[in-house]
């Protein structure tokens, strides 16, 4: 199956819930590469990466969250791949 890579912007209750640990163990689980990054806003931004049905089940796990976390919003831009990762990681 062909990689995409999705813009994901999580509003909401969403930082300091640990949520891009959340993130990052459940991207990791599926094989989806690419970041997880806290924003000014107080939103969350992801950038996914591999197979569609991955990603849609890191948006699912992302509506549910972290215990303490209060998803608003997701916002998903589907792209055609542009960027290569090796890995998920957590950027500060």
């Amino acid at each position: 199956m062909a990689k995409i890579q999705a813009n994901i912007i999580i509003t909401g209750m969403v930082q300091g819930v640990v949520f891009r640990w959340f993130i990052k163990e459940r991207a990791d689980d599926l094989g989806v590469t690419g970041w997880v990054k806290n924003q000014p806003d107080g939103s969350v931004k992801i950038l996914a990466l591999g197979e569609r049905n991955k990603i849609e089940a890191l948006i699912s796990a992302a509506e549910q969250g972290p215990r303490f976390a209060q998803v608003a919003d997701i916002k998903v831009d589907w792209q055609k791949l542009q960027n290569k990762f090796t890995d998920f990681e957590i950027l500060f």
